[in-house]
């Protein structure tokens, strides 16, 4: 991909708009989610990958387990979640 550069305006609330062909590029579609980092002073904008929602599954498959002798509460897999997170972002580093 060429170096295209554009100049965008600030708006009062301040918004930007991507312009069209890096979101075609991208396949940036209305409603997605953007992820926005500051790197070196630098902002880095990045399509957030629309995943699984691991929450969900996770909190159905413990709730259809029989033993209940345990509670499994959203907040329990919220947690777990975390350290799936966190757990990909170690690999991810030292794979780099």
């Amino acid at each position: 991909m060429e170096n295209v550069g554009f100049t965008r305006k600030i708006d009062n609330l301040g918004r930007i708009v991507i312009p069209r062909e890096y979101r075609k590029i991208l396949n940036i579609k209305d409603y997605d989610l953007i992820n926005i980092t500051l790197n070196n002073n630098k902002l880095v904008l990045k399509k957030q990958n629309n995943s699984i929602d691991y929450e969900e599954i996770l909190y159905n498959v413990l709730k259809s387990k029989k033993d209940y002798n345990y509670l499994v509460t959203k907040e329990d897999v919220r947690k777990l979640e975390l350290l799936i997170d966190d757990f990909i972002q170690d690999m991810k580093n030292k794979s780099n």
